[in-house]
């Protein structure tokens, strides 16, 4: 039965309106907020190879000009400027700006960098290991810290990064699941320019993680010794000085005129305003108020239609949609799988696809998105037996809920907003499908920084009620192991939904232990398979590219697959009129 239209009325009447390299596809429109701004960046030499498909650059328009600000929105004001006690999308965004790594994911204005997902120098020169364990880094002379108190512009030392990493690791720290590889009393300094990380275990993908738009940013030693508080004052190497901020309003950013890329950035500022309102947003950029926007599927060809000259970038989706379970309660409904099971088979994926995303969705991603290229497992690789369980059966799934408590469960399907009009969509249409099993539901909108972030103590950090299931999106991440050992080790703070798996646990600790590629390609692989079998989280949820549009005047407007899902500063941009 095709009920594709079915579910198109029930939704608008609903009230709430890498061998040594990843490969793959980049910023996903359902994944992240509604924002636009994208990354630009120029210069730098890869360390190592590999490719990926991206959004084209926008033509050049010949020699850079510097000057003028560039303006872009954004639907949600930072929850805060620290970068390593929120792994919130907001604060590496807004600190991208501001913020230096030890590396940094390629792009340029060549061909063959858009495609290019290779990691290049930022404030190291080099990261090597004979090993996989012992890892030493060499710096990059000449960077510098902004100009401003108390850090003043002192150099970018091994001081700096030991600090940075040892707060990264801190009780209160938000990062350190991911970074629990590290012993941050084994980070040593022999010299100003060179620091080596000794880890607690073989870790081949470390240098990739040393270039994370989440966690990597080094911070002046100034931050861990509380000189300041980096919660409310960014302070960085980056390409941008933080200028102000005016709370629902926008934040701005000045030249860095001691960057050490010193031919950029071509800009005087950066401002990204804080406009929660699609409308407001369009009709700023209609306007040429902003230089570009993020497009919705639905609002795509209007708004070519309004800006003819405007250029289009498109992204294959990163970040997978995931419906999280309460798994750490064994009196919630959801910690039985046939209950798990029946809301996967009640979800028509055809019809979410033709009504979402026009039919264009994405081939299937489960928990490890499709810009991770080969170490995301794609739906042929599974099982026959399990693949049943992500196929549209809704008289199975009836009889599933039926044999687990059918009308005496009562549950909530939870959304949050603001945030992209398409993942919005896609919760009220899941919600709708639902409704189809015999038990309760209801349908819940909620704050995305009060409840779902909560300043690290909202549902992304756990908080769930056991009897809610509540849609979003994975971060953007760097590597397959920041995926599933962040969001299901059992100690990890960022395992949403609480699962406590011995036998899990043991499979991610043996391949975070792998040096050879294959061998742990293989083993990460099994771990998604164990996963998909499970279903701990509802996953396999189409979702389609992500397309902006810029205007002819913003020039060097350039992508890759992994920094845009930080937002890193527009360095590379230009603007032919100020």
């Amino acid at each position: 039965m095709n009920s594709t239209g079915n579910y198109w009325t029930q939704l608008t009447d609903t009230k709430f309106g890498r061998r040594a390299a990843l490969r793959g596809a980049a910023l996903s429109g359902a994944g992240l907020a509604a924002t636009s701004l994208i990354a630009c960046r120029t210069g730098g030499t890869a360390t190592t190879g590999g490719s990926a498909a991206s959004g084209a650059p926008q033509a050049s328009g010949g020699t850079p000009k510097t000057g003028g600000t560039f303006n872009t929105a954004i639907d949600k004001g930072p929850e805060g400027w620290d970068p390593h006690h929120s792994v919130a999308a907001q604060t590496a965004n807004f600190f991208s700006y501001v913020g230096g790594r030890m590396f940094r994911f390629r792009t340029g204005r060549d061909a063959k960098a858009k495609e290019d997902t290779d990691i290049e120098s930022d404030l190291a020169l080099s990261g090597e290991s004979p090993d996989g364990q012992t890892w030493t880094f060499k710096l990059r002379p000449n960077t510098k810290f902004h100009n401003v108190p108390p850090v003043n512009g002192h150099a970018v030392e091994a001081e700096d990064v030991k600090a940075t990493f040892q707060r990264a690791l801190a009780p209160a720290a938000a990062t350190r699941a991911s970074l629990n590889m590290i012993d941050p009393e084994q980070i040593q300094t022999p010299a100003p320019d060179t620091v080596v990380f000794k880890l607690k275990n073989p870790y081949a993908e470390f240098r990739y993680m040393m270039a994370s738009t989440k966690f990597a940013w080094i911070l002046p030693r100034e931050a861990n010794a509380g000189s300041y508080d980096p919660l409310k004052t960014p302070i960085g190497s980056g390409p941008f000085v933080f200028d102000n901020y005016v709370p629902d309003s926008a934040v701005s950013y000045k030249r860095n005129p001691d960057y050490w890329e010193k031919s950029i950035p071509y800009l005087d500022g950066a401002r990204v305003v804080i406009m929660p309102e699609r409308s407001a947003q369009e009709a700023q950029f209609t306007t040429g108020a902003l230089g570009d926007i993020r497009a919705p599927v639905a609002d795509l060809e209007t708004l070519k239609k309004n800006v003819p000259s405007a250029s289009a970038v498109s992204f294959p989706p990163s970040h997978p949609l995931l419906g999280f379970y309460q798994l750490g309660d064994s009196s919630g409904p959801f910690t039985d799988i046939r209950v798990r099971r029946a809301v996967s088979m009640a979800i028509d994926r055809d019809a979410l696809n033709k009504v979402i995303w026009n039919g264009a969705a994405s081939d299937t991603e489960f928990y490890v998105p499709l810009n991770m290229g080969r170490w995301s497992l794609p739906l042929k690789e599974v099982d026959p037996s399990v693949q049943q369980y992500y196929k549209f059966d809704l008289a199975e799934a009836k009889k599933l809920i039926d044999a687990a408590g059918g009308s005496s469960l009562n549950v909530k399907l939870a959304f949050y907003t603001p945030d992209a009009d398409e993942k919005i969509k896609t919760a009220q249409a899941i919600f709708n499908m639902l409704k189809a099993l015999p038990w309760q539901i209801n349908l819940v909108q909620a704050d995305y920084a009060k409840d779902w972030l909560g300043s690290g103590k909202g549902v992304r950090y756990g908080a769930l009620a056991k009897d809610t299931l509540a849609f979003s999106s994975t971060d953007g991440l760097t590597t397959v192991d920041d995926f599933l050992y962040g969001y299901f080790y059992s100690t990890s703070p960022t395992n949403i939904v609480r699962v406590k798996d011995t036998q899990l646990d043991g499979m991610l600790d043996k391949a975070r232990g792998i040096v050879n590629d294959d061998d742990r390609l293989k083993a990460y692989k099994d771990i998604q398979k164990y996963l998909i079998d499970k279903q701990y989280e509802l996953s396999a949820i189409p979702a389609g590219n992500n397309t902006n549009l810029v205007w002819p005047w913003v020039q060097g407007y350039h992508c890759n697959i992994i920094e845009d899902n930080g937002r890193m500063a527009c360095s590379g941009v230009w603007l032919t009129k100020t």
